[in-house]
């Protein structure tokens, strides 16, 4: 093989390395564009819904605790219709020490012998000042997953009732489970120990999340 062939030979194994090699660099450039394009809507969209959540929730309770500075001014059941109304809750209601509980006009009524008293919703509301918002469980009357916001009036330290107002995991599953992500990419919602709230398999509603998705870690996030 001559010279110049040789030379001719070099300088296409060059370029062609080289072409390679800017293909190569192009290609991990736009796929890292992409990933971090995908971070960003997940980002974006994460943070829109935590948004939501956390005013949807602020809310709630603030209606919920409207209800107790008018607590024993007059009749209580069109209170309660307001606050119902006003926060789209599907029961609303007001539990006392003696286990009088009055909820709202059209409510199902719980069963024969229901003492609030001893309900989560009105123990957790009970130990502190705060409003609260209470992990899912059955409800006694509807018999279906809700989650109860509540809040205490005290007198002189004396605890004279709790205002309480339930919302149905369906209601949450629509607006978490509504929030768009790249692929097959989408929202859920759990507990702090991992019960799932809103998740778009309504099977998985109260179940650990490590029963859903396999190898899920819970220290990621904790």
């Amino acid at each position: 093989m001559s010279l110049r062939a040789r030379l001719m030979a070099f300088v296409l194994l060059v370029l062609t390395c080289l072409s390679i090699l800017f293909c190569a660099v192009a290609y991990w450039k736009m796929s890292d564009a992409v990933e971090q394009e995908i971070h960003n809507q997940i980002t974006m969209a994460a943070e829109g819904k935590v948004s939501f959540v956390s005013e949807w929730v602020d809310s709630r309770q603030k209606i919920v605790g409207s209800i107790l500075p008018r607590f024993g001014t007059g009749e209580l059941k069109p209170i309660l219709d307001q606050a119902k109304q006003a926060g789209g809750f599907d029961d609303v209601y007001v539990g006392q020490p003696d286990k009088t509980m009055t909820q709202f006009s059209q409510a199902v009524p719980v069963p024969p012998g229901y003492d609030p008293t001893g309900r989560p919703w009105y123990v957790a509301a009970k130990e502190t000042n705060d409003p609260i918002a209470t992990a899912p469980y059955i409800d006694a009357a509807t018999k279906r997953p809700i989650i109860t916001f509540a809040q205490a009036r005290k007198e002189n330290g004396q605890l004279v009732a709790v205002a309480g107002g339930d919302v149905t995991l369906a209601r949450v599953v629509e607006e978490v489970t509504a929030a768009k992500l790249p692929g097959e990419g989408y929202a859920f919602l759990m507990t702090a120990t991992g019960e799932i709230i809103a998740h778009p398999n309504k099977d998985a509603t109260l179940k650990k999340i490590t029963e859903v998705v396999a190898g899920f870690d819970l220290n990621m996030i904790n």
